[in-house]
């Protein structure tokens, strides 16, 4: 039984609840009496030993373990949107929230260890965080994950790999048997170029690996030629690399559509398209994944997979609250229909 289940069985809000037991000068005696009764009846004794961490703590603040300088997230709109999600629900209690940048420098390390938190959400990828991660957990804190698994760590993820199927899906759908699918950056040694789809399997369980096994799965099943592309890390952090996008447009051969694992390098494939004079999607379709604000008020607008970056922030907060359970989650997706994606140049898809 959770807080958050109480409060929909007595038909009021969280934040009653919660003052029921931590701020009970906002209520009534009779309400707050009458809220403790009925959620006792309900199985429910107060909240968990990590939310009372936050609540009684000396800080009453948790911190973000970012992948990057704090400076990078401005380039970041999905890093924003993750942001804004955990400030609302911060906001909402009185929490503030310190980024902890995870560059692997002694100076960072000091930063972690020394911190005035009461708990971390960690969002980035495993190599990223080492040695941060593990000075942190030598501190004892409640830690939230965001997309990566990390043993012993709760994870908030997406399914990542029923959306890549869905992308792909859509993708044959038009009639396209030759495509590249571009992934954000799994290699350590952070190359970028052509890669052999059947070595990207020996990686561990990542978001990228986790993408790249839904996309080849449609395509294998539809006979559909695709090659894998594999970007550099700063290719998705940097709002000038175009780079990759270059070198992907100058080896298209026959390859007739692009499904991206993000909506930045989906952009900046369109953008490099554009320059040398291929018209999106008549000659080239671009599927992307992330649902980012910008790429829907483009024109043509982004077709691609959404996932709510901001629930995924509201949701670790209200862990580390404990509003709710510290367990991993796994979020939905949804397709959005942008204009992006036709059909083959020269078919129409009624053709196939």
């Amino acid at each position: 039984m959770t807080l958050s289940a109480v409060a929909k069985h007595l038909g009021v809000s969280r934040t009653t609840v919660s003052n029921a037991y931590n701020r009970p000068d906002q209520l009534s005696a009779r309400l707050r009496e009458e809220i403790i009764e009925k959620a006792r009846e309900l199985g429910y004794h107060g909240p968990n030993a990590v939310g009372r961490l936050l609540r009684i703590g000396k800080t009453q603040s948790i911190g973000l373990l970012f992948y990057d300088r704090f400076s990078a997230v401005f380039d970041d709109e999905f890093a924003l949107q993750l942001i804004q999600g955990i400030m609302v629900e911060l906001e909402r209690v009185g929490v503030s929230l310190l980024m902890v940048p995870t560059m692997t420098t002694q100076q960072e390390s000091s930063q972690a260890l020394g911190a005035l938190v009461d708990g971390f959400i960690v969002f980035c990828e495993s190599q990223e965080a080492s040695p941060v991660l593990e000075t942190i957990r030598s501190r004892g804190l409640p830690l939230v994950a965001i997309d990566h698994h990390y043993d012993g760590i709760p994870m908030i993820g997406v399914d990542d790999c029923t959306g890549a199927k869905v992308a792909a899906q859509k993708v044959i759908e038009r009639g396209h048997k030759n495509v590249i699918i571009v992934s954000i950056a799994f290699n350590v040694h952070n190359e970028r170029g052509f890669v052999d789809p059947g070595f990207v399997h020996e990686y561990p369980d990542r978001t990228p690996v986790r993408r790249i096994r839904g996309y080849s799965h449609v395509f294998n099943k539809a006979d559909v030629q695709y090659r894998i592309f594999e970007t550099a890390q700063d290719d998705l952090v940097s709002p000038h690399a175009t780079g990759f996008a270059e070198q992907i447009i100058d080896n298209l051969a026959d390859a007739t559509a692009i499904v991206c694992m993000a909506d930045r390098l989906a952009i900046a494939i369109m953008d490099v398209a554009r320059q040398k004079g291929l018209r999106i999607p008549e000659d080239l379709s671009i599927v992307g994944f992330d649902g980012i604000r910008s790429a829907q008020e483009r024109s043509p607008a982004l077709s691609s997979i959404c996932q709510r970056a901001d629930e995924k922030g509201r949701l670790a907060v209200r862990m580390l609250l404990g509003d709710e359970p510290m367990e991993s989650r796994i979020l939905g997706v949804s397709w959005l229909e942008g204009q992006t994606l036709g059909p083959v140049p020269g078919k129409n898809v009624t053709d196939t």
